[in-house]
């Protein structure tokens, strides 16, 4: 007696998981990718500043398990007035202002940089200070890239399954 035997053992859920994680992969390193393009965007948007500290401290972080959101920020207090400006009212603080002074405008005298960083703090209480809007200005124009990145997602994750 001849028996043959045809024994598939298709574990569909199995295969349905890798698929899903190979897709979760695509999706994080994609929005990985877009954040970097929009943190770049932004940086270059930002303006230096007296201390330079700005720029350096926008950052992207992924975030979620499976990643499925991506932050572009920054942790200093005083991004957001630079992103939007500040309104008239209450004088500014001082010490900021006057190294803003001696750096940006040159002046060296002790009492002078005091006495300018008055009148610099006097009208930005009188008058309030625009914003810079890098992160607007940033996510405008980091737009189209990030848009090709989105667009490649859905290929990049059939081309991973039929590896």
């Amino acid at each position: 007696m001849i028996s043959y035997r045809i024994d598939m053992r298709q574990n569909k859920p199995l295969s349905a998981a890798k698929m899903e994680k190979q897709a979760d992969d695509v999706v994080g390193a994609k929005l990985t990718e877009i954040g970097l393009i929009f943190e770049r965007a932004v940086k270059e948007e930002t303006p230096l500043g007296a201390t330079k500290l700005l720029r350096g401290s926008i950052f992207s972080e992924p975030r979620g398990t499976p990643v499925r959101e991506v932050l572009i920020g920054s942790p200093l207090i005083y991004a957001p007035i630079q992103e939007r400006g500040r309104q008239p009212g209450r004088f500014p603080p001082s010490g900021p202002i006057m190294l803003w002074v001696k750096r940006k405008l040159g002046v060296a005298n002790p009492k002078e940089i005091k006495a300018v960083a008055f009148l610099v703090a006097r009208k930005i209480a009188r008058k309030g200070t625009s914003g810079a809007a890098m992160f607007f200005k940033g996510f405008t124009r980091g737009r189209p890239a990030a848009e090709r990145v989105a667009q490649s997602i859905g290929g990049t994750i059939v081309a991973e399954w039929e590896k």
